[in-house]
């Protein structure tokens, strides 16, 4: 029996088909399989026939990740929010942390067309590339830690209070029933398109939390400017020891929203799928 892959590395996690393949025509081998079996999702899919290609959901990192990262331990916080903490603490230790972000792939199939994914986060630390790795079931929501690092997470969202949070909602708009597309007015819509995502406002406010146990912070709002006829900068100021500071971003007017700061890149980078700078032979 010999194990049979394709595969390309990025960052530490390796991406690919594999088959399991017996060469011992009498070997025990399932009934039709030819002694070549398809190991993962990735795998069956190549051996599918192009018409049929279609009917496999395959690319659904965005569900993938929505349905980790929106995930709300017992103590109310999100599992996006306890890995910026988790990783807030662990910052506070090394110097050289750098996130890289997420690599989703299909691991199994399920159900007829379904899979089920590994959801991988990858940063740099001490000249290492380190991965916390999940497993997702997006048809359920059920995910579980795969590996050392993805449990660490796992443990310490749990134990992340939710009264620890800074909510960064304006009263005017804690309720979110109303689309953003619905409000007329391009400033009040622009920042509909930010609070729209709960697990983004609440990412904020948790590193927003973790810089306040630094020194004083105080929080002055938001403010809304247009830039030029078609998009608008949107910040929520606060003061750091006394200096004016913002969490910024431009919002266009169907929702994109591009981080234009520190705190709003790191957020958007741990709960959208992608790479910062995915390796040339990754790509």
């Amino acid at each position: 029996l010999y194990w049979v892959r394709w595969a390309t590395d990025v960052y530490g996690v390796t991406v690919g088909p594999r088959w399991l393949v017996q060469l011992d025509e009498d070997g025990p081998k399932p009934e039709g399989s030819t002694g070549v079996i398809a190991a993962n999702a990735l795998a069956e899919f190549a051996g599918t026939a192009a018409g049929r290609r279609a009917q496999f959901q395959m690319n659904r990192s965005d569900e993938v990740l929505i349905a980790l990262t929106n995930h709300r331990f017992d103590g109310g916080v999100r599992l996006g929010s306890a890995l910026l903490t988790w990783f807030a603490g662990r910052e506070r230790r090394s110097s050289d942390l750098e996130l890289l972000g997420w690599v989703i792939v299909p691991e199994r199939l399920i159900g007829g067309n379904s899979a089920v994914y590994h959801a991988s986060f990858q940063w740099s630390e001490a000249g290492r590339v380190r991965v916390a790795q999940w497993e997702v079931n997006v048809s359920n929501s059920e995910f579980k830690a795969i590996n050392l690092m993805a449990s660490e997470v796992t443990a310490a969202g749990a134990s992340v209070a939710a009264d620890r949070v800074v909510d960064i909602r304006p009263q005017s708009m804690r309720d979110l029933t109303t689309l953003p597309s619905r409000e007329s007015n391009p400033m009040r819509r622009a920042l509909r398109y930010v609070l729209a995502d709960e697990r983004l406002s609440e990412a904020v406010g948790v590193l927003l939390a973790e810089r306040s146990e630094g020194g004083e912070i105080e929080y002055t709002g938001w403010n809304i400017n247009p830039d030029g006829c078609t998009t608008c900068n949107v910040e929520y100021r606060y003061t750091e020891g006394g200096e004016a500071r913002s969490v910024t971003w431009t919002v266009t007017p169907n929702g994109e929203l591009e981080p234009t700061c520190e705190i709003s890149a790191v957020a958007r980078r741990v709960l959208n799928p992608g790479l910062a700078t995915p390796e040339a032979d990754a790509q």
